[in-house]
Formats: structure tokens, sequence, C-alpha cells
């Protein structure tokens, strides 16, 4: 088998792909809206290859004959290639900022996490403020005094009215 087979069915194959493939399939060709945002919209790309051949073996009489012709045997060879093109996000841009749209409808921890991390230090610094004052006062500080700290806290964010359920 010789090498120049295999590598021109692997340089077709991945010459096709290379074609079908760029950054614009995973980032997609932006999308202007009539306010002023601009929309890109963001896949996930798979691609899978395989490519396998072999020399194949004939009769004797077959073979001498062919071997005046040729100095190689026949060679029988394929190869395939698939591309799984699936959208997982929009960006936004616009006047507001830069807002990541997911589209599938599981919680984003990470995004969760820094969206409500300012409203989470706001509580905690308030509650180590006013139990620190209070500490100072009485002199110490107790389990207790901590348990009945995060209990205010909870109560407060459920009393604030905020939208974000993770705060209540």
């Amino acid at each position: 088998m010789t090498a120049n087979n295999i590598e021109g069915l692997v340089g077709v194959s991945l010459g096709q792909i290379k074609e079908m493939l760029g950054i614009n399939t995973i980032v997609g060709d932006p999308i202007h809206t009539p306010s002023g945002d601009t929309i890109l919209p963001i896949s996930r790309v798979g691609v899978g290859f395989v490519a396998g051949g072999s020399e194949l073996r004939m009769d004797q009489e077959a073979d001498r004959e062919h071997a005046l012709n040729s100095s190689s045997m026949p060679f029988g060879g394929g190869s395939g290639g698939g591309v799984s093109i699936t959208p997982i996000a929009f960006l936004v841009v616009g006047a507001q900022g830069v807002k990541v749209v997911p589209l599938d409808n599981q919680t984003h921890l990470i995004d969760k996490v820094i969206d409500t991390a300012p409203a989470i230090i706001d509580k905690m610094s308030s509650m180590f403020g006013s139990s620190s004052a209070s500490n100072a006062s009485s002199g110490s500080a107790t389990s207790g005094s901590s348990s009945t700290s995060m209990q205010n806290m909870q109560n407060s964010s459920m009393q604030s009215g905020s939208s974000d359920p993770s705060l209540q």
C-alpha cells in the first residue's frame, strides 16, 4: 500500500471539512437590531473523522498480469467524517453592556454567583457590621448570636422583595 493513496483520502476529506468550518461556524455572523444592539450566536462544533485502506490480493494469474502493468497491488480504501453544530448561546452587546444569553434551561451556577455576589457581600458586611457593634457593647460573641444573625439575614432578604429567587 502506498502512502500516496492514504494521503489522498485524508487530504481530500480534511480539505472538505476545513472548507465547512471556520470562525464563523463557532461565532456566527453578527445580527444588528433596530435598537442598536448586536447579537452574536455562539455554537459548539464537534468533528469526527476516520480513514482506512488496504491492498487487495489477487489470484496468481491475475497477480502476474498485474505485476507487468503496475509495481503495486490494487488499493481499496475509504474515508468519512461528520460535523455536529449545536447552538449554545447568544452574546448580546448593547448600551447596557455585554450579556451572555444561554439557550439551554439549565441553571448556570457561575453566572448566578456573579450576579448575586454583590448583594450577598452587602448583606454579609451589614450583618457583620451590626454584629461587631453589638459584640463590642456586650463584650463577647456566642454561637447563638451568629445563628440569629443568619436568620435575620434570611428574613431581611425575603422581606426586601428581591426579584432574584436565589436571594430569597
